[in-house]
């Protein structure tokens, strides 16, 4: 797209420089910095950093357009991106819950993406995840002042993480060559599928280099988020106990203490909308970024060239004008006829546009799963006198693990 004349309209914003103290809650909590900036100035704001500005835009119009329709007119080139490239390459991200439902999520795509091949290694595989996932939001935080080159300590223990992983995925390709596919009878996993997939004209299939980004992106992407929601899930049901006992009811009726399936999905209406409500107010992907490829006008609002445009799912899902009472937690806003007349993009957890998340039907499915085999079995409760802080990293966690009592239902 060519853009035209923009027409000046005052962007929101602060007249001055941050200070120290300003920069300090931007780095340990940025989720609700961004959510204050939008409760101050508006839809639109301009906020400086140092020598460079970024622009917020919280409507779900402006997430609308330059997400989808003017979605040629940005790229993914940002600061945040070039961060997770340096894990994924150029790939298509009592008892503690938090860490619980890292390891299962993992055990999912893990079987998923490999099969059972690397069942031995998941232990493995998790922590080396965890490693890269933390020292890709120390140098977010940190704007990457501290160059990768440096053998800190930080530094040494990502590039260890970071081959636990290739060596892994590298190692599993190379033994799927060797041994020329799978075994007559085998279902193909998405790794099989990956190798046997050739291009449609040049008859090529993908290079292990190809192969490994692909398979890192899914494998980093594809258990963190769906951690991070299931871990806020847990939360809110056991802070509202009429949700829990509600879903509770759903369940026992439509499975009757059976294990759930995917045809027993369109039946467990209550379950999916406990959790699309909990990725509305702890969204895992809570900030997406892009970068300007040439001038451009968003809601009247000039946004040069090369700016970086800011949405944030954490902001906009809680926006008074699409949300009755935002802060609160009700699934029913999801239940059938609930969102008729909700704008598309009020809601985006999964972003939109040709960058939607790959994984948003994985995701949506494994949840449906999880939640009603733990659901029939046990109950989840706060310990008392904690208190949950949100520590935004790549996704939004719980900061020091979500601890839980483990009552038998």
């Amino acid at each position: 797209m060519t853009p035209g004349p923009v027409t000046q309209t005052a962007f929101p914003g602060p007249a001055r420089w941050p200070g120290l103290d300003e920069l300090q809650v931007l780095r340990d909590g940025p989720h609700e910095f961004l959510l204050e900036l939008s409760r101050r100035y508006g839809h639109a704001v301009r906020y400086p950093i140092g020598p460079f500005r970024f622009y917020q835009f919280t409507h779900p119009d402006a997430v609308q357009q330059v997400l989808v329709t003017d979605q040629t007119a940005y790229d993914k080139d940002t600061f945040q991106y070039r961060l997770l490239s340096e894990i994924t390459g150029d790939g298509l991200l009592t008892m503690d819950v938090a860490a619980d439902m890292m390891h299962v999520a993992l055990q999912a795509v893990v079987k998923t993406l490999f099969g059972a091949e690397v069942g031995d290694r998941a232990s493995a595989l998790w922590r080396a995840t965890l490693d890269v996932l933390h020292h890709l939001m120390f140098r977010a935080r940190t704007f990457g002042i501290v160059p990768r080159w440096l053998p800190t300590r930080r530094n040494r223990r990502f590039r260890a993480s970071l081959g636990v992983l290739d060596e892994t995925i590298y190692g599993t390709i190379h033994e799927r060559r060797q041994a020329d596919g799978l075994t007559a009878g085998e279902t193909p996993d998405l790794l099989q599928r990956l190798m046997d997939a050739r291009h449609e004209e040049m008859g090529e299939g993908l290079t292990d280099r190809q192969l490994r980004d692909e398979m890192i992106t899914l494998l980093i992407a594809g258990h963190e988020t769906v951690a991070s929601a299931l871990t806020w899930t847990w939360y809110l049901l056991a802070t509202h106990p009429e949700s829990d006992a509600r879903l509770h009811h759903e369940i026992s009726r439509v499975l009757d203490g059976a294990l759930p399936t995917v045809d027993d999905l369109d039946q467990l209406t209550y379950t999916g909308a406990a959790f699309h409500e909990a990725m509305r107010l702890y969204p895992p992907a809570w900030v997406i970024t892009r970068r300007a490829r040439a001038e451009q006008e968003v809601q009247g609002f000039r946004v040069p060239r090369g700016a970086l445009v800011v949405m944030s799912p954490y902001v906009t899902h809680r926006h008074p004008h699409f949300w009755d009472d935002p802060d609160a937690f009700r699934p029913e806003r999801f239940l059938e006829g609930a969102s008729d007349g909700r704008h598309r993009y009020a809601y985006f957890p999964f972003g939109g546009g040709p960058h939607l998340c790959i994984g948003n039907h994985f995701a949506l499915v494994e949840a449906a799963l999880i939640i009603p085999t733990v659901i029939q079995r046990y109950r989840l409760e706060p310990v008392e006198e904690s208190s949950v802080v949100v520590d935004p990293g790549v996704t939004l966690q719980p900061k020091g693990g979500l601890p839980m009592h483990v009552r038998p239902r």
